[in-house]
């Protein structure tokens, strides 16, 4: 999409640029030998910040009408779909629980049926090529299906659940990063965990 699509004043987009190129350039070109330009740094940081605020104002003028217009869409059409995506959900759980019900029943059948079979060729009231022959009428549930244009497919899917965090092994315990930081401002030590300092720069 072209800047002059998303109607952009480019004058004033031309301005920002200009003040950003300068802000780079003047960083790049800094050399701090003493104090006095230490103190300089600090104003042309100061500056750069400015900078960056503009830039911020000009992006969110544009964005933000967009985002709240996005948002009042989205709440109006969560409250008109909403409830007919829960209705079909539930309406297509209804009916993938049937059928996997009656799969269940027939392959529950089928196995019952083979072990009747097999019980007869143990006790020898039964000969073995009688009983091969014998499953190989048993109705089977089919794994796939296909009628007119759809497809479904039964599958076993392999699932899992925390039942006992104690004694879940630590690799896979998910570390709490916000309790971990709070700790560490309350000087208790964590284990395993490293702390360190970094100095770093905050100001207007």
């Amino acid at each position: 999409m072209k800047t002059e699509e998303l109607l952009i004043d480019t004058k004033e987009l031309s301005i920002v640029r200009g003040q950003v190129t300068k802000a780079v350039s003047a960083a790049q070109s800094l050399a701090i030998k003493n104090d006095s330009d230490l103190g300089e740094a600090n104003d042309l940081r100061a500056k750069i910040k400015k900078v960056g605020l503009m830039i911020t104002a000009r992006k969110e003028g544009f964005t933000k009408p967009a985002y709240q217009a996005y948002k009042m869409i989205m709440e109006e059409a969560k409250s008109l779909f909403g409830p007919l995506e829960e209705q079909y959900q539930f309406a297509e759980k209804v009916v993938k629980g049937k059928m996997i019900e009656y799969h269940n029943l027939v392959e529950a059948k089928a196995k019952a049926e083979e072990a009747k079979l097999a019980a007869r060729v143990e006790k020898g009231t039964m000969k073995f090529e009688t009983a091969i022959k014998k499953v190989e009428e048993i109705q089977k549930p089919e794994t796939t299906i296909e009628s007119g244009k759809s497809k479904a497919t039964f599958r076993i899917e392999k699932k899992f659940e925390v039942t006992d965090m104690s004694k879940l092994p630590i690799e896979y315990h998910l570390p709490d990063l916000t309790k971990i930081r709070q700790d560490m401002y309350k000087g208790i030590q964590v284990g395993g965990v490293k702390y360190w300092e970094e100095k770093n720069l905050s100001g207007n």
